[in-house]
């Protein structure tokens, strides 16, 4: 008779035989739930952990690794670092002799990440006071046949979106190489590289990222090289040069591989490197046979749904123990689970959207969310100079504003127009502005932004579109899901680029990274502008300002710039930012005349180059390129700045200056509930049908 019980657990290698037996006998030795990647779990991610053992005939059947909380709750281990339940169960297991070996002051087991592929004994469905809820739906790719065979079962679009992904590769990159890692050592290097790229994207900015030097970046280099010591650990990388572009971690046995971690270098989001990397992968593994599945362990997306041979579900599972577990502590945990819905949704009734349209009716506490703003382009100064002598012009301007339980926690600056009938609401935008913001705590702007537009419906429902440009890669998802929920359809669309260099460490390093050309073309032209020959170039001060704004306006005139439709803007914005110690405005003269000019904007460690214009008779004399050196060099020399960014175009000149690049987008959302709305929703239908009829012709 089979006997469960619960002991302490003891990390012996007698434990470990049996649990590898176990995984082998039910689970296929199961990567993720081998003794390797379990042990590791265990030791950077320690618990006070017990064991659940089922034995019958002095022969284990079951074990579990459990651990307790208060309140009488026995969880199965589950760190965040692996998606599948630590349980070895095979399917005759009985749970009502499982759950009495918790005893009585343990009133629930809960098991996460259950895979009913391996682990379908724990849904047995009619077990009295169990709770199942979803948790995940996760997916993989069969590896039979041959790999022209699995890319004719995908669709049309994603075949097509290959193509041109790996098109726009070749056309950018000189060499993209495909690399694979198996040997123990170059694959504890691989994970290194594999951390320091995933630290320098979002998840680095968020602490989740792994890295050599964290307790994560340690645990998958000891798990990696474990699995690499019986030939089951791989890297795939992808590389242009010495630039690493993305990495993904597998371990693996002949039945199934498991896709650990996957990345990309995020300064080159537009060219897909992941999912051409995930192309690399797939047809590898197609023409070496290495698995018979490959396994994500992921809630995925509908996107990544798109290349899966198959989808499961899988389930957290709460058993209730005994009469007191299903018929006390069931009945309160669904009572508090439900009051904690309702009182949720009470206050989602605090939140209110009010408007005014003037800046100076803010109040106090209203104009202090302009201080934590992330860019100089949302500050209090910016938003009223625009505001006052630009917006104006271009329509009625409205700030709305969200409060939540009585307290402002947004505001959103936007321009009322109506052209031929059409009514548009726009943000704050137009050239001078190279990027739009939420004024807000930057760590709840999607939160925010989706709030106004749920809670402001109302007010844009008066509208017959709303447009919203520019808009940075991380912002799309929040805009688009803010959009659709406010009831428009969104048409995005390709606004334009946006230079920068990142990483500065001082002037040497930085020129020596800009284009040999033109660090030529610095050499020559510096020894034709020397002051000997009537040259000279002069930084912004408060004794000079007024001469510089007009030097600087007399060159914009005579530039091949149209000329400023909002001088007052712009002279406003160099004498504020003056003041509060930002503005860097220069003017290269010659013999007295001016015959180059920039504004930049610094803040902090980042520098903005705003505005730049010269003098078309001293072009050949190259007074701009001359100009931007010397400002190059006083802005990282004098004021330590890390970061500069060209704002918006794509202007060949920036690429000899800059290295980074990235796309810049606009959202047109149009109004369901409007005819005229409807009019722009058919025209958008009816591009596309033509659009797809040309491809199609070609």
């Amino acid at each position: 008779m089979a006997k469960w019980r619960r002991y302490p657990f003891d990390n012996s290698e007698q434990f470990w035989a049996e649990w590898d037996q176990l995984n082998s006998l039910y689970n296929q030795s199961h990567p993720m739930l081998d003794s390797v990647f379990v042990r590791a779990l265990i030791k950077y991610f320690p618990e006070k952990l017990d064991v659940l053992c089922c034995q019958e005939n002095q022969k284990t059947r079951a074990l579990l690794l459990v651990h307790s909380s208060g309140w009488g709750v026995t969880h199965v281990f589950a760190p965040s670092q692996t998606r599948i339940s630590l349980c070895l169960v095979p399917s005759t297991v009985n749970i009502s002799a499982l759950l009495s070996a918790l005893r009585f002051r343990h009133w629930r087991l809960d098991c996460l990440f259950i895979d009913p592929l391996f682990q379908r004994s724990m849904l047995l469905d009619g077990q009295p006071g169990a709770v199942k809820t979803v948790s995940a739906t996760n997916m993989d790719i069969s590896i039979s046949g041959d790999f022209e065979q699995y890319l004719s079962s995908l669709s049309r679009k994603l075949r097509k979106d290959f193509r041109r992904f790996l098109k726009k590769s070749d056309e950018n990159f000189d060499s993209v190489d495909f690399r694979v890692i198996e040997q123990p050592r170059e694959v504890v290097r691989a994970v290194a590289d594999y951390g320091v790229l995933e630290s320098r994207g979002w998840k680095g900015d968020g602490g989740t990222a792994i890295h050599p030097d964290n307790v994560q970046g340690q645990f998958y280099q000891e798990v990696m090289a474990g699995f690499a010591a019986d030939d089951q650990a791989i890297v795939f990388e992808l590389s242009s040069g010495e630039r690493l572009l993305a990495s993904r971690l597998c371990i693996y046995n002949i039945d199934r591989m498991v896709a650990l971690k996957t990345t990309f270098d995020e300064e080159l989001k537009e060219y897909a490197f992941g999912k051409i990397l995930l192309y690399k992968v797939v047809q590898y593994l197609f023409e070496n046979k290495t698995t018979k599945r490959l396994d994500f362990y992921t809630n995925a997306t509908q996107d990544q749904l798109r290349w899966a041979s198959e989808q499961r579900l899988q389930y957290h599972v709460s058993f209730y123990s005994g009469v007191l577990g299903r018929f006390c502590f069931k009945p309160l945990v669904d009572f508090k689970s439900k009051w904690k819905s309702e009182r949720a949704s009470d206050k989602s009734d605090k939140i209110e959207i009010s408007f005014c349209h003037h800046i100076q009716q803010l109040s106090v506490q209203e104009r202090k969310l302009f201080e934590g703003t992330s860019t100089p382009f949302a500050s209090f100064d910016w938003v009223e100079n625009f505001a006052e002598n630009v917006a104006n012009k271009l329509g009625r301007v409205v700030f709305l504003i969200l409060k939540v339980d009585a307290r402002t926690e947004a505001i959103l600056p936007l321009i009322e127009k109506r052209q031929r009938g059409v009514k548009t609401l726009s943000c704050f935008s137009n050239y001078y502005t190279p990027y739009i913001d939420l004024i807000c705590d930057k760590d709840k702007s999607s939160h925010y932004l989706q709030l106004i537009f749920e809670h402001g419906q109302q007010y844009f429902s008066r509208f017959d579109q709303v447009d919203i440009v520019p808009i940075l890669p991380a912002q799309l998802k929040a805009i688009s899901t803010a959009l659709r929920g406010a009831g428009f359809v969104e048409d995005r669309y390709h606004y334009s680029k946006n230079w920068r260099e990142l990483d500065i460490e001082n002037h040497e390093q930085f020129f020596a990274k800009i284009s040999s050309s033109l660090r030529s073309t610095i050499k020559r032209k510096k020894k034709k502008l020397t002051p000997e020959l009537g040259y000279e170039i002069i930084a912004l001060s408060p004794d000079n300002i007024d001469q510089l704004i007009d030097d600087y306006q007399r060159i914009y005139e005579k530039s091949w710039k149209v000329n400023e439709p909002y001088p007052v803007f712009i002279d406003q914005l160099v004498r504020r930012g003056q003041r509060a110690g930002q503005s860097r405005l220069y003017v290269m003269y010659h013999l007295a005349k001016p015959v180059a000019a920039q504004f930049w904007i610094v803040d902090g460690c980042r520098a903005y180059i705003y505005k730049l214009a010269y003098d078309p008779q001293y072009s050949k004399l190259s007074v701009g390129t001359v100009l931007s050196d010397h400002i190059f060099h006083d802005v990282i020399t004098r004021d330590g700045v890390k970061e500069i960014d060209y704002l918006v175009g794509d202007d060949h000149y920036k690429s000899g200056w800059m290295s980074k690049r990235r796309s810049l987008y606009g959202i047109c959302g149009y109004n369901k509930k409007s005819v005229i709305g409807w009019f722009f929703i058919f025209k958008k239908i009816i591009k596309g049908l033509a659009t797809k009829c040309r491809c199609k012709q070609v």
